[in-house]
């Protein structure tokens, strides 16, 4: 409800010219609270007037004796002003009560947040009790079954980390019968790709006096458009248009950039097809080179990110993944299990390369891999399949071990070059043994390669966190 706070000044006095003046001046403005300040000045009445003369010398006129008839009195006045008081206020009060009267927008407008309040509050209580039926009763049923899967995953949770969700409401519009709500949420990850906090729009219908979340039905999406540049196609509905096409062009620049660094043809059968699909999908790969991903509107989409941001590095690291593991067709996948982290590590470091961006999830690895190896280095290149510290979360763990192959690329790329990438990648695919691998792919025996990257981890991680403890001004990381 909009309340009103009025300011009224009112004056009566003599004017420039000596007459009686009296003057009004209302300003509304919105506030939380509804005042009417009078602020009343009555200046005493002159007995006489005088005035210069029109033309002459700068003489008085004689003072004139106030008449009846000619003035009005004092007690006229006083009866006047009374008068005048009580219409002013009468006016006052009725404006207040029609600019605090809540309109019948308003009033849906609060009823609606309500009863989304109602049903996050019972969302709240079904996550600290593990309730899954009361859970199950908040969500339309069609769409039930994804969401409470992933909810087992949180439930299933130990105790020490498992932590309360924090949702916060940021904006609720009514679309038809449908209400949006856009959240950020604060939740433990189960998944070691997902960050916290996320953003995340949820969709709500009336339901037997409660409210329920369910998905939009297909109307709701708009049209289906299909755009295409020299070696990609998208796919994606109208709604989701802003989160795309103002970047296809910077794809296609990175899909060619990247198979000219692994040199690979970018020419393949069937153009790659990424298409954003108005449903929960896992980036599922279909056949002719076609890959779904989830619209950002049913996403949890990282919270430093802008919808664009988010879709631009689920494609990148599609393209990035299917152009070291072989493509949709011929796959080096079996050949490459013998180094599944480095790998791993190798088309990350290629998608944050090829965007010059890092994720929200890759900015947490990083602090976590800090603040692990402080006290742990020099590392071997064993280190890249052991995965110590049992004792921390499973997501922390992943993040770990990411990064120490992560970091193992980075060097070898700023110290040996970016043009050793395909080499490196088929090198990954023939070698089996790090004495082969470092030998045939950089020149150099284990003990330099391991010496060299223990050195870059002492300097880029260590150093650069004391760098940052004693110049809080410093930003960024050294990679």
């Amino acid at each position: 409800m909009f309340k009103q706070q009025v300011n009224f000044e009112w004056q009566v006095g003599d004017d420039e010219f000596g007459g009686l003046f009296h003057s009004a001046h209302l300003t509304p403005q919105f506030a939380q609270t509804a005042t009417a300040e009078a602020m009343l000045t009555l200046p005493g009445v002159p007995s006489a007037w005088t005035a210069p003369y029109p033309e002459g010398d700068g003489q008085c006129l004689p003072a004139l004796t106030t008449e009846p008839g000619q003035w009005i009195t004092p007690g006229e006045l006083h009866f006047l002003l009374r008068r005048l008081r009580e219409l002013f206020f009468l006016a006052i009060a009725t404006l207040l009560v029609q600019s605090m009267a809540p309109t019948l927008e308003q009033l849906e407008q609060q009823r609606v947040e309500a009863g989304v309040a109602a049903a996050l509050a019972l969302e709240f209580q079904a996550w600290q009790q593990k309730d899954r039926q009361l859970f199950a009763s908040l969500l339309d049923m069609p769409a039930a079954e994804r969401w409470q899967w992933e909810w087992r995953d949180y439930w299933s949770l130990s105790a020490a980390n498992f932590t309360d969700l924090a949702t916060t409401v940021q904006h609720v519009a009514r679309q038809g019968k449908l209400v949006q709500v856009e959240t950020l949420v604060s939740r433990p990850s189960t998944r070691w790709w997902q960050s916290s906090p996320y953003r995340e729009i949820r969709f709500y219908r009336e339901s037997a006096g409660r409210w329920v979340r369910t998905l939009p039905p297909q109307s709701y999406w708009g049209a289906q458009h299909v755009a295409e540049t020299e070696h990609l196609r998208f796919e994606y509905y109208a709604y989701d248009a802003p989160a795309i096409e103002p970047q296809m062009a910077k794809l296609e620049t990175v899909y060619v950039d990247l198979h000219q660094r692994l040199e690979l043809d970018p020419d393949y059968q069937y153009k790659w097809t990424f298409a954003l699909i108005p449903d929960r999908s896992s980036g599922r790969m279909g056949p002719f080179y076609r890959y779904e991903y989830t619209s950002p509107a049913l996403s949890e989409v990282p919270n430093e990110l802008s919808d664009q941001d988010f879709v631009a590095q689920m494609m990148v690291s599609t393209m990035a993944s299917r152009a070291v593991y072989g493509g949709a067709i011929l796959s080096r996948r079996s050949y490459l299990n013998r180094w599944e982290m480095l790998v791993w590590a190798l088309y990350g470091w290629l998608r944050t390369d090829l965007l010059q961006q890092r994720s929200p999830w890759h900015a947490q690895a990083q602090a976590i891999f800090r603040e692990s190896i402080e006290h742990q280095l020099p590392l071997t290149l064993d280190d890249l399949e052991r995965w110590p510290e049992s004792n921390r979360p499973a997501q922390e763990r992943v993040m770990r071990q990411y990064m120490v192959s992560e970091s193992l690329i980075d060097f070898a790329m700023t110290t040996y070059g970016r043009d050793k990438l395909p080499r490196l990648l088929q090198g990954l695919e023939r070698y089996r043994e790090w004495d082969q691998l470092t030998a045939e792919v950089f020149g150099v025996s284990t003990v330099t390669f391991a010496t060299g990257w223990n050195g870059y981890l002492e300097k880029t991680y260590l150093q650069s966190s004391m760098d940052k403890q004693s110049n809080p001004t410093t930003q960024g990381d050294h990679q």
